[in-house]
């Protein structure tokens, strides 16, 4: 029998030496029924008795469900992956078959976890981690989201940290979705920073603050490639970058975010290319450039933003050498040299240049 697509069956993970797998307990008795058919022993147990392995050799890392009918349906388990393939000819598969997502709570108390970092280490891949509201004091050790989780605060979350030098609040190693929380640099003079990504993760709808650091500590250190930072507030970084985009930055994404109150307001490092800042409000503090751009980049987009620079800074984008980039339907406050010359071809001109303050 040639196999047919199944849809996707989002199964529940088994345990090793489950031979109950199927049992109507973990919920997936109903789905197989309907995937490889509804026959049953007489104490209940489906005719394709599956049984898991205990990844001892090769044969143990599959689940087989099978009576030995000729072409009848079976389940295979691909340990490396996490996932189960089902097919109908006993060769070819039908569907892929995920582990569901996972749901974990944490709260100051009353739940399971009381700490971000027990709730993240116990996590998997594909895993959503609640927060409930209050504060979570990292004290002087940084939070690393090292896996493909989607951290989410649930109301007014805050976190904060007084890491040491070079070091976060909070460091974003995996593809991981780490959503609305405020995160709080409380030291007095760590040169480290508030936020660090470094892989294609997303910062949304967060509040980066800073109060008290040090001349060279950051507010958003990203160094992902394919990195976004999505409806974020930054500010309060008095002497430095509000956004640092590093040499391993290409192909980021700044939407939507407000830049404020910083040393310089955005910054793209030089191998970072691609970078699109797109419908932001971008400010300086001090003498500075709202955006600067490190020479040779190639492939910015600065798109239907506001850029302010502040003091004797004479551009609202400046360059530090030859830079060829995409800007157009922005605003600054700034009549005359609002962009450096340094920056050409400025494909999808006109661009308005008028006062951001209107």
């Amino acid at each position: 029998m040639a196999s047919t697509y199944t849809t996707n069956l989002n199964l529940a993970k088994p345990a090793k030496g489950d031979v109950d797998w199927d049992d109507d307990v973990n919920g997936n008795s109903e789905i197989l029924d309907a995937a490889v058919g509804q026959e049953h022993y007489p104490d209940g147990r489906h005719k394709n008795t599956i049984t898991v392995g205990d990844d001892s050799n090769v044969i143990d890392k599959k689940i087989v469900a099978n009576t030995g009918e000729a072409n009848e349906p079976y389940l295979s388990y691909d340990v490396s992956e996490d996932e189960f393939v089902l097919a109908n000819d006993g060769q070819n598969a039908a569907a892929i078959l995920t582990r569901p997502q996972n749901t974990t709570e944490v709260a100051k108390s009353g739940k399971r976890f009381s700490t971000l970092s027990a709730a993240i280490s116990a996590a998997q891949s594909g895993d959503v981690i609640l927060v409930y509201p209050g504060t979570y004091d990292q004290g002087s050790s940084e939070l690393v989201v090292n896996k493909a989780v989607h951290l989410k605060a649930l109301g007014k979350v805050t976190i904060t940290g007084s890491p040491p030098d070079m070091q976060y609040v909070l460091s974003i190693t995996a593809d991981a979705i780490v959503e609305g929380f405020q995160i709080v640099m409380t030291g007095a003079s760590s040169d480290g920073g508030v936020v660090k990504i470094a892989a294609c993760a997303e910062l949304r709808k967060c509040s980066i603050k800073h109060n008290g650091i040090g001349s060279t500590s950051v507010g958003i250190y990203c160094n992902g490639n394919g990195a976004k930072i999505v409806d974020c507030d930054v500010e309060n970084n008095v002497s430095f970058d509000g956004i640092n985009v590093g040499s391993s930055g290409d192909n980021s994404l700044i939407d939507r975010c407000k830049v404020s109150s910083n040393g310089l307001g955005v910054y793209v490092s030089t191998g970072a290319n691609g970078v699109l800042i797109h419908n932001g409000e971008i400010s300086a503090g001090g003498s500075n450039y709202g955006i600067s751009l490190s020479a040779g980049i190639t492939g910015s987009v600065i798109r239907s933003c506001i850029v302010r620079k502040s003091g004797s800074a004479t551009e609202c984008i400046h360059a530090t050498g030859a830079v060829s980039a995409k800007i157009y339907q922005c605003c600054f406050n700034l009549d005359t040299g609002a962009i450096d010359t340094d920056i050409t071809n400025l494909i999808g001109t006109p661009y308005n240049v008028s006062d951001a303050d209107v």
